[in-house]
């Protein structure tokens, strides 16, 4: 039996903020990862915000079938079940029995 290996990592990527001045000469200041970071535990200095990413590829030929992401810690059951339905199309999709897939 051939077995077809799907990698799903996750992965966690941290932006540090720095103080911005703020006197009434300058314009308030802008934040450029607000919309895609949230504060979150990073086991290292305070201040941080980061991101989740979760990426699925086929091992063997390194074909990416999703990547998506969440701000702050995110929540992984539901990364886990979106990876796990993306996979299921995949092997839908390529005439492939679920039972011979293997993620990791």
């Amino acid at each position: 039996m051939q077995w077809l290996v799907i990698n799903a990592a996750g992965a966690r990527a941290t932006a540090r903020q720095r103080a911005s001045p703020q006197t009434d000469a300058l314009p308030v200041p802008h934040r450029r990862f607000d919309q895609v970071h949230a504060p979150g535990y990073t086991g290292r200095k305070r201040g941080e915000v980061v991101r989740t990413r979760t990426v699925i590829l086929q091992a063997h030929t390194h074909q990416l079938l999703d990547t998506f992401g969440h701000a702050g810690n995110g929540d992984y059951r539901s990364e886990l079940k979106r990876a796990a339905e993306v996979i299921k199309q995949y092997a839908t999709r390529h005439g492939l029995s679920p039972t011979s897939l293997l993620v990791r």
